[in-house]
């Protein structure tokens, strides 16, 4: 009797401990991920709050792994795990959202909103959008195609310039491509853009636009304040962007419903 009293405690103890190092193992693995992650993201593109937020998230992970603290840990635990899956889970509604294509195909006009340009060539992130674009543009070539995007701070050329280059390489005639190269936001791609179209076009033009499939949801609501009824093509978002793209884009969604932006 005695011995097996002094047992149980010892087989709980030893059970809590090995809880504790499963959950320490599990946050380095997923810290470590996420470092990786963002290293091999800022020596393969141009630095954005997505990848920062990312970086910070991994040494959150890692933080919580490292304490001696297990109490603490899992405290810790629960609370990143507890933000990580609601960001998770408004990041599968953007991106179920934004891959439920809408286009009609009587749309005159499709926008390619820009994104990061590696010196002067397109992003992976970039040649997605356009490449969405370009098949519209097959199965609709008398559609016009507005290129939109300024010049970054990390970007020799402007956006919109790389993005022209980009479909003329495939075959796209320059008379069916227009330049709006001064936009630095989502905002200013429809605003810019669609002073350049009402110029042209006068009233009644029917609009689509192309972008990442987490930003159509965002990019669908700033339009609609911009005065256009848009549909939208969705370029798919690469697996080892999916993170920072998703955490920069509920961030964004977030601050804008706190300040009303």
């Amino acid at each position: 009797m005695v011995g097996g009293g002094i047992g149980r405690p010892k087989n709980r103890e030893a059970k809590k401990t090995g809880r504790n190092m499963a959950i320490t193992i599990i946050l380095l693995l997923i810290g470590t991920a996420l470092l990786v992650n963002t290293i091999w993201q800022l020596t393969n593109s141009n630095v954005n709050e997505g990848i920062v937020a990312q970086g910070l998230l991994a040494i959150l992970f890692l933080g919580c792994a490292g304490f001696g603290n297990y109490a603490l840990v899992r405290w810790l635990t629960w609370g990143t795990v507890a933000v990580t899956l609601l960001v998770c889970g408004f990041s599968i509604f953007l991106l179920v959202h934004g891959r439920a294509d809408n286009v009609t195909g009587d749309e005159d006009v499709v926008i390619v909103l820009g994104a990061a340009v590696l010196g002067d060539r397109v992003s992976p992130t970039l040649a997605n959008r356009l490449d969405a674009a370009y098949r519209f543009f097959q199965e609709h070539p008398q559609a016009l195609i507005v290129v939109s995007g300024g010049k970054g701070m990390q970007e020799r050329v402007s956006e919109a310039s790389a993005m022209r280059e980009y479909l003329l390489a495939k075959g796209v005639s320059d008379s069916q491509i227009r330049l709006e190269d001064k936009a630095t936001s989502t905002s200013e791609n429809f605003a810019f853009s669609k002073a350049l179209l009402d110029a042209e076009l006068g009233a009644g033009y029917k609009v689509a636009f192309a972008t990442s499939d987490y930003h159509v949801f965002r990019s669908t609501q700033i339009a609609v304040d911009q005065g256009l009824t848009p549909t939208h093509l969705h370029a798919p978002t690469r697996w080892s962007l999916l993170v920072s793209s998703c955490l920069r884009e509920t961030a964004v969604l977030t601050i804008n419903q706190i300040t009303g932006g």
